[in-house]
């Protein structure tokens, strides 16, 4: 299982290729339910902790990074 630790997303959102990508997180904060249902638990406090981090959205920006959702991708097809 691939985690994006804070490392990691920054070497990838670094090296992207042009166009549209699709980062896939599992983001969460631990408790006892979550580790009753899902064996993936300690990544995700990981993965909340990169992309929670101060400075994130400056980053995105100078890389030209926009975050969009599926509606956007829609009305451009």
């Amino acid at each position: 299982q691939t985690c994006f630790h804070k490392e990691r997303l920054s070497d990838v959102l670094t090296h992207l290729p042009t166009g549209v990508i699709e980062i896939m997180t599992h983001p969460a904060e631990i408790d006892d339910a979550l580790r009753k249902v899902s064996s993936f638990v300690e990544p995700r406090a990981l993965e909340l902790e990169a992309l929670t981090q101060p400075g994130l959205a400056f980053s995105l920006e100078q890389e030209g990074i926009a975050l969009i959702n599926y509606t956007v991708l829609k009305k451009e097809s």
